[in-house]
């Protein structure tokens, strides 16, 4: 999931996204997130999600688990955190590792 389609996804349960939001922060090229389980209240949105990243030296791919909190005034992200177990965050985990792990 890029950043633009994570942005229309959100958009269903928030109301409108301008195209380009989120692009300059979340979105790079070749990424594409995973995303499990969206919930919200009315003023904060929460995301399970995986995040793929390539080891810039050998080209593995880690996939980390995270949840990220957006809180939102205005309709406008106000702030936002994220929150993954560092104990996994570097290891080179499978799909199927993840998949298994959300069941």
């Amino acid at each position: 999931l890029t950043a633009g389609q994570a942005c229309k996804r959100l958009s269903k349960k928030r109301g409108t996204c301008h195209p380009d939001e989120g692009r300059e922060i979340y979105e790079i090229k070749g990424r594409k997130y995973d995303i499990k389980n969206i919930a919200e209240t009315e003023k904060v949105v929460f995301v399970e999600l995986i995040e793929p990243h390539p080891d810039p030296e050998t080209k593995e791919v880690y996939r980390t688990p995270l949840v990220l909190v957006l809180e939102f005034q205005d309709d406008k992200i106000l702030r936002g955190r994220h929150y993954c177990d560092p104990k996994i965050s570097h290891l080179h985990l499978t799909e199927k590792q993840i998949r298994e792990a959300m069941e």
